[in-house]
């Protein structure tokens, strides 16, 4: 089990990292204002890694629950917790984008 244990966490460890670096480069490189869906992406692939996140603590903090049949009650249970992250992201995003912390995209990647 310990393999299995291992393969998991470096699947959302690397994970983790290609969401940091495609999110480093598209800040870099004004992917986001270039190709607009990519936001959508690394906001469904960070969701899955969170969801993912969760599984493993659950998995390992709360045995038992994982030997359960009862997989709806899990299931929303997961994604809600993956969902309330992501709306707390959303705040920090919100608070990040007025507090002028990170430099405003030049004019002409803005301009249509």
């Amino acid at each position: 089990m310990p393999g299995k244990t291992f393969q998991s966490n470096t699947f959302v460890v690397s994970g983790l990292f290609g969401l940091l670096i495609v999110h480093i480069l598209g800040i870099v490189g004004h992917w986001y204002a270039i190709y607009p869906p990519l936001g959508a992406i690394l906001h469904f692939s960070g969701g899955f890694i969170v969801a993912c996140i969760t599984l493993w603590f659950l998995a390992r903090r709360y045995p038992p629950v994982m030997a359960t049949k009862r997989t709806l009650p899990f299931f929303l249970l997961i994604v809600g917790i993956a969902v309330l992250i992501g709306v707390f992201w959303e705040f920090i995003e919100f608070i990040l984008d007025h507090s002028h912390v990170i430099a405003p995209l030049p004019s002409e990647l803005t301009q249509p």
